[in-house]
């Protein structure tokens, strides 16, 4: 796929997604060599999606024009963003969001049977 028809991809995008996403042509290592995409992020994410036009032309018919395939692209980035996860953006979150769903039982109550609390927790000699 030329440059010109990335570009003209990554304005469509970038018109059918808003000024809430910043639709910007990055170069990421494939094996084979650097393939072009089309990376979406939407504002205050840490993440983003990565879009690849050339394959997504492949299964909609080499006679898709350039507006089709930016549309199409931008409503699969609202699909994915929509199915992320929340990511935890700090220890204490990530640590919440780990053991948040456990059930509160006593110490002792999850350890195996015949072991008790030791500083190894290898045996019931300590």
């Amino acid at each position: 796929m030329e440059k010109n028809e990335m570009e003209n991809i990554r304005d469509e995008v970038q018109k059918h997604l808003g000024n809430d996403y910043k639709v910007e042509l990055v170069e990421v290592p494939k094996t084979g060599g650097m393939q072009t995409g089309i990376s979406c992020r939407f504002k205050g994410d840490d993440y983003a999606a990565i879009l690849y036009p050339g394959q997504y032309q492949e299964l909609m018919g080499s006679k898709t024009g350039t507006e089709q395939i930016g549309r199409y692209l931008a409503e699969e980035i609202e699909k994915q963003r929509g199915n992320l996860p929340e990511i935890p953006k700090t220890p204490e979150e990530f640590r919440s969001g780990l053991y948040g769903s456990l059930p509160q039982k006593k110490e002792s109550a999850l350890l195996p049977p015949g072991l008790k609390r030791c500083p190894v927790w290898c045996c019931t000699d300590c």
